[in-house]
């Protein structure tokens, strides 16, 4: 469970605190079954087209809890940094995932790059959306060819209590499905979709924006101009601005990622087809795709 600093201390020394926390997870928890339906449903519809083909490579869950002026994407990206290590770094013990992960494992960066700057910006969105009842999001993001991480994320802002009485509290509950389709990842092995994955990150996101906005408003508001510079409101001004930074260093890590990719499969392509290229450049490169084109070979799908 991620905790904002103040979340964790009152947790671990405040009963009253901690007893209100355990009674917004079991909110949380109860609201995330009421959509599940819903979640199962877009999953299934999402491999309609592959006939509803795919493996599940890992189900994680996880809850975070922060006081608005903490608000920060470590918790969420120390979590996704470690399905990705438990995912594409461990060895399962299912033989057919070990095979599906290895013939992934050019990809495993740019996965886990992409997932945390997805998710970075769907949660910098809904935090900031005031609601005394749980919205939630379901989202479909790809990570590599044929893998696709599946995601509802239940949240609520709400005031919180005791000694934070005054300080709004975001609370998110994330469902994560990864899940891999050999009839995807045929259709995706290729240079095309890299290319299309960069021209999805390229300019700042909604998310990015509406942050941006607010964050304006409040440097340019008489409340923030007559605080003192130790105010709560100087506070919220700086954690706005730490939060821009991260959506920023988020998008430049995963659009770099892919961009290697690109940038090797490309000139593995040129010299598979320009017989002079191999000639000049001497040792072949090795494509990110080639491991996953042999597998889906194996597997009679490519």
């Amino acid at each position: 469970m991620g905790k904002s600093p103040t979340i964790k201390d009152l947790s671990n020394t405040d009963k009253e605190f901690s007893a209100f926390m355990e009674e917004m997870g079991k909110s949380v928890k109860e609201a995330a079954a009421g959509f599940m339906s819903e979640f199962q449903n877009s999953v299934k519809s999402f491999y309609a087209d592959s006939n509803g083909e795919y493996t599940r490579m890992a189900a994680k869950e996880h809850e975070d809890y922060q006081v608005e002026a903490e608000f920060t994407m470590k918790n969420i990206a120390e979590v996704i940094e470690k399905i990705g290590k438990e995912v594409f770094g461990t060895p399962s013990g299912d033989a057919e995932k070990q095979e599906t992960i290895s013939a992934l494992d050019s990809y495993a960066g740019m996965a886990v790059k992409v997932a945390v700057n997805f998710l970075s910006n769907a949660l910098s969105a809904l935090a900031w959306k005031e609601s005394a009842s749980f919205t939630h999001d379901i989202q479909h993001v790809s990570l590599g060819p044929g893998l696709t991480l599946h995601l509802l994320i239940v949240s609520r802002v709400y005031e919180g209590r005791g000694p934070i009485k005054s300080k709004k509290v975001l609370q998110n509950f994330i469902l994560y499905q990864m899940n891999f389709s050999r009839k995807k990842a045929a259709a995706q092995a290729d240079i095309l979709y890299l290319q299309a994955q960069m021209n999805s990150l390229n300019g700042d996101s909604a998310a990015y924006h509406t942050i941006q906005k607010a964050w304006t408003a409040l440097l340019a508001s008489k409340e923030y101009l007559q605080e003192a510079a130790n105010g709560p409101l100087h506070l919220l001004a700086a954690n706005y601005q730490s939060i821009l930074n991260e959506l920023r260093a988020s998008q430049k890590a995963a659009y770099e990622a892919i961009r290697e990719l690109a940038d090797c499969q490309a000139a593995a392509d040129n010299m598979l087809h320009d017989h002079k290229a191999v000639l000049t450049q001497g040792e072949p490169v090795i494509a990110p795709n080639a491991k996953l084109i042999a597998y889906l070979k194996r597997h009679n799908e490519s």
